[in-house]
């Protein structure tokens, strides 16, 4: 029976390979773990380098039309309430007038009473320059200097006459506060819409710019991957030149066939040694071992 003999060169180069197949793994673990970590470093960077600036320009920016917005909507709120009240002041002078003409007395007196009522709830807004002086104050302190019926005697038609002479003056001394606070509502519902607007023009540019930075940052984020992959790639194939070169040392060192003698066992040892010498010069150099 037959049996071939161990090559030691074939054992060792596949030994070496597979320790090299090894630290490639480790080194190229240590390689991706790098290149991650620097990946990393810059995501970051990224991420922080929005114009933050512009930013919180534009943040102080809005949050000051905001408020803006709020002073003249409370305006706005107050004028509101003054010509509601001025409304009805004005409509329980024309119903005095009429109490008067007719000399009722409740009537008259009902109606004055009312009257002062809304002079009393009438509230002067907070100043503000592009606002035109409404008269609240004066009206407020002067008030409408129109006494009780009892005091005209509207049973008589000179009593009659002299509380609608009153009555009209207090209506001529309400008539301009009116127009005035009127005027200055809407224009202050006017500032509001003007300022709502430009606070929503700020905030859409705001979150369009958001949005552009991002999708930038997203798109940048993308690329820094998909480098990082091709990289990591180009070093496989480098390390993988290493694994082909074992696997080329091995098969050039295949396993001595089965030999029938002690001379073909040597004359094979002396063929490997001598590597690149012929089968003729090799059997001469074996043959001279035994001479």
């Amino acid at each position: 029976m037959t049996t071939g003999i161990l090559n030691p060169f074939g054992l060792l180069a596949s030994t070496a390979q597979i320790q090299a197949q090894t630290t490639q793994k480790i080194q190229l673990a240590a390689i991706t773990n790098s290149l991650q970590n620097e990946v990393n470093r810059k995501i970051a960077v990224l991420q922080g380098s929005q114009d933050q600036v512009s930013v919180n320009l534009t943040a102080s920016r809005i949050k000051a039309l905001t408020a803006q917005q709020g002073a003249y909507s409370a305006v706005q709120s107050q004028y509101g309430n003054n010509t509601n009240n001025l409304g009805d002041l004005g409509q329980q002078l024309i119903a005095a007038t009429v109490a008067a003409n007719n000399g009722d007395n409740q009537a008259f007196d009902d109606a004055i009473t009312a009257a002062n009522t809304d002079l009393s709830n009438l509230t002067p807004a907070t100043y503000n320059a592009i606002f035109q002086p409404d008269g609240i104050t004066q009206l407020k302190a002067n008030g409408l200097s129109v006494d009780t019926a009892a005091s005209y005697d509207l049973s008589t038609p000179e009593g009659q006459a002299a509380a609608v002479a009153a009555v009209t003056a207090a209506a001529n001394l309400v008539q301009p506060v009116s127009a005035a606070t009127s005027a200055n509502q809407t224009l202050a519902g006017s500032k509001v819409q003007e300022l709502n607007g430009q606070v929503n023009a700020l905030q859409t540019l705001q979150s369009q710019t958001q949005n552009a930075s991002s999708a930038a940052i997203t798109a940048q984020i993308a690329q820094l991957q998909t480098n990082m992959q091709n990289q990591i790639h180009l070093i496989q194939l480098n390390l993988s030149k290493t694994s082909q070169l074992a696997q080329s040392i091995i098969s050039q060192t295949t396993p001595i066939a089965t030999q029938s003698s002690a001379f073909s066992v040597l004359a094979s040892n002396a063929t490997l040694t001598a590597g690149t010498n012929s089968a003729a010069t090799s059997s001469n150099a074996i043959l001279s071992l035994f001479a």
